[in-house]
C-alpha cells in the first residue's frame, strides 16, 4: 500500500518515473541500512540512536534533495524500526523491496486504468460539469427573482456537490508536477464554474421587494440574459456567447417602459449576470 500511494501520480508516464525511482531508492537505502546493521549490529541501544537521525532525514529529505533520496531515507528507517520489534537483520530489507516493486506494480496498472492521458482532462471535464450543474441553479435562483419560483433543492444539491468534486480534482492537478501545457485552461474552466455558482447563491440570497405583477418587461429581459448565460455555460467550449447587449443597457430600458425605478432585486440580479456576461466577453477574448 505504501508503495503504491508513493509513487502514483496523475498520469502512467510520470507514475513510470516515479516507479523507478522508488525501486532504486529501495535498492540504495537497502545497501546502507544493511551496511549499518552490519556494523552495528541489531542491538537496541544502537538503533534507538539511530532512529531519530533516520526519522529526521525520511521526513525532510524528499523536498530538500529529492523524491528517491526520501525512498532511501525511509527504507533505513523501515529497516532499523523493524530490527527494533524483531530483529531480522537485513532480511527485513528485502522484503521492503519485494513490497516497494509489488506497489510500483499496482500503481502503474491504476494510472494506466484510470489515467492513461493526463488528469488534466479529467479535470477539465469536471470544472466543465461543475458549471453545467451551477448554471442551472443560476437559473433557478433568477426564477425565484423574476416568477418569485421556489429553487428545487436538488438543484442546489448537485451544484455543490459539483463544485466540491471539481474543487479536489483541481487541487489534486495542481499538486503533482508536470501539465504546464494545461494549466490555463484547468485554470481558466475552475474559475468560470467557481463565479458561476457564487453568483447563484448571491442572486439565491437577494431580497424580494418588486411585486410579482410588475415590471413585467423588466422580469423578461432579466430572464431572457440568465438563459442566454445559461446556454453558454452549457458549452464546454463556451463558443455560444455570442456577445449580447449589456444586460444593464436592455433593464435600463425596460424599467423606463414599466416605470418603475424601485425593482432592486431585479437591479441585484442583473448587477450578477452582468459579472457573468463579462466573464464571457474576457473568455472569448483570450
Amino acid at each position: 500500500m505504501l508503495g503504491t500511494l508513493s509513487v502514483m501520480r496523475s498520469t502512467a508516464l510520470s507514475t513510470g518515473s516515479n516507479v523507478l525511482r522508488a525501486v532504486g531508492g529501495t535498492v540504495v537505502g537497502f545497501i546502507v541500512g544493511a551496511a549499518l546493521i552490519g556494523a552495528l549490529g541489531t542491538g537496541p541501544v544502537a538503533l534507538w540512536i539511530l532512529m531519530p537521525f533516520a526519522v529526521f532525514l525520511a521526513s525532510f529529505v524528499p523536498e530538500m534533495v529529492s523524491f528517491a533520496a526520501g525512498q532511501t531515507a525511509f527504507t533505513v528507517v523501515v529497516l532499523i524500526a523493524f530490527n527494533l520489534i524483531a530483529p531480522q537483520g537485513y532480511k527485513v530489507g528485502i522484503v521492503r523491496i519485494e513490497d516497494v516493486a509489488l506497489g510500483c506494480a499496482v500503481a502503474v496498472v491504476v494510472s494506466i486504468l484510470l489515467w492513461p492521458r493526463s488528469v488534466a482532462k479529467t479535470t477539465i471535464r469536471a470544472a466543465n460539469e461543475s458549471t453545467s450543474q451551477s448554471a442551472h441553479y443560476l437559473l433557478a435562483a433568477v426564477h425565484r427573482v423574476t416568477r418569485h419560483a421556489d429553487i428545487p433543492d436538488d438543484a442546489v444539491r448537485d451544484a455543490i456537490a459539483a463544485t466540491r468534486t471539481a474543487d479536489d480534482a483541481v487541487r489534486q492537478y495542481l499538486g503533482e508536477s508536470g501539465g504546464d501545457a494545461d494549466l490555463q485552461e484547468v485554470l481558466q474552466t475552475s474559475r468560470r464554474a467557481n463565479r458561476v455558482l457564487l453568483a447563484a447563491e448571491a442572486i439565491a440570497r437577494i431580497p424580494l421587494r418588486t411585486p410579482a405583477d410588475s415590471a413585467t418587461t423588466a422580469r423578461s429581459v432579466v430572464d431572457a440574459h440568465a438563459a442566454a448565460i445559461v446556454a453558454w455555460l452549457d458549452d464546454a467550449d463556451g463558443t455560444s456567447h455570442a456577445g449580447a447587449p449589456s444586460i444593464g443597457t436592455d433593464l435600463s430600458d425596460a424599467l423606463a417602459t414599466d416605470g418603475l425605478d424601485t425593482a432592486r432585486d431585479l437591479l441585484w440580479a442583473a448587477v450578477y449576470l452582468n459579472e457573468l456576461e463579462l466573464l464571457g466577453q474576457e473568455m472569448q477574448s483570450a
